[in-house]
């Protein structure tokens, strides 16, 4: 499948835009994991067929980083390590099929 991230945009409207630009040009399962704190990314993904498939908790101890994520429609993936993770609010994992034929690597 594909995993879309990190994914910025100004608006909703363009975050869509740019999300269908994506999935017409790579067919198969599509991943997205966005923000809690973007409370726009959630509603506009189940809109374009995404459905929620897994939540992520993140925990702090002491202050929260103070980091904006109103444009964020889309994390890099979780996996890329503790000191970008450390500066994220919790996510969440969102999916769709947008084809039935098998997923193609990513190159």
């Amino acid at each position: 499948g594909w995993r879309i991230g990190p994914l910025l945009a100004d608006t909703p409207a363009l975050a869509a835009q740019l999300l269908n630009a994506l999935m017409a040009r790579h067919a198969g399962v599509v991943l997205i994991d966005a923000p809690a704190a973007n409370t726009q990314a959630g509603p506009l993904l189940l809109q374009l067929g995404f459905a929620v498939v897994a939540e992520t908790l993140r925990m702090y101890r002491g202050s929260l980083p103070a980091v904006p994520l109103g444009d964020v429609y889309g994390l890099a993936c979780l996996e890329l390590g503790l000191a970008r993770r450390a500066a994220m609010p919790a996510s969440v994992a969102v999916t769709t099929a947008s084809s039935s034929r098998p997923p193609s690597p990513i190159s």
